[in-house]
């Protein structure tokens, strides 16, 4: 919205300019299928994005994201979702080096609602699993299904977005219980290395 006498000038929020990435990430995915139409032999090539930049902007407004601090070689980004709230959801859709899925959700949601979601109705809790390498927490619950996926969730506290949900301002400030989950049908191994590499640290 403009302000008033000033034309052209708006006010930014953490939500809208995350919108305005993801409307540009969709805009080059639909520029890459436009020229692929052109070629005569068909090649897929998952889109990747800076999941940092969200990050980023979430952290200019005050707020935390759980995040891998970085990804390792040959690994893409194939999906990015930010929803703003109190608490907001954020998730990656991975692609190993080995074309496995990996994903990552920072999120609201309760565990049960979280792995009947992403997992299987009828995953198997194990033996928890302690991981002393692991920065937001070494105590993740761990399930299982007969398709071979498997997830870590753990529930952390972290500071909410101040910008993103003006209906819930009385909360501004206090930490917000997320629900961390890190699963796919990648190897119990790898999800556990990038379960490692989460991070809620300040990007410079």
């Amino acid at each position: 919205m403009s302000e008033t006498g000033r034309p052209g000038r708006y006010t930014r929020s953490t939500s809208g300019l995350i919108g305005a990435m993801l409307i540009l990430f969709v805009a080059v995915i639909g520029f890459v299928v436009f020229r692929g139409l052109f070629r005569t032999e068909t090649e897929y090539i998952p889109p990747d994005t800076d999941y940092v930049e969200v990050v980023r902007a979430v952290q200019d407004e005050g707020g935390e994201l759980v995040y891998p601090e970085q990804l390792p070689e040959g690994w893409v980004v194939n999906n990015l979702d930010y929803e703003p709230g109190l608490p907001p959801t954020f998730s990656l859709a991975l692609l190993t080096d080995d074309e496995d899925f990996a994903g990552v959700i920072d999120t609201g949601a309760e565990v049960d609602d979280l792995v009947t979601s992403f997992v299987d109705q009828a995953a198997v809790e194990g033996d928890p699993l302690v991981l002393e390498a692991a920065e937001v927490t070494t105590e993740w619950r761990t399930f299982t299904d007969d398709g071979g996926d498997t997830a870590y969730v753990a529930e952390i506290d972290l500071a909410p977005v101040a910008g993103d949900d003006a209906t819930a301002a009385d909360a501004i400030g206090e930490d917000v219980t997320r629900t961390v989950m890190v699963y796919g049908s990648a190897d119990p191994e790898v999800l556990q290395d990038l379960l490692a590499s989460l991070t809620t640290a300040p990007l410079r």
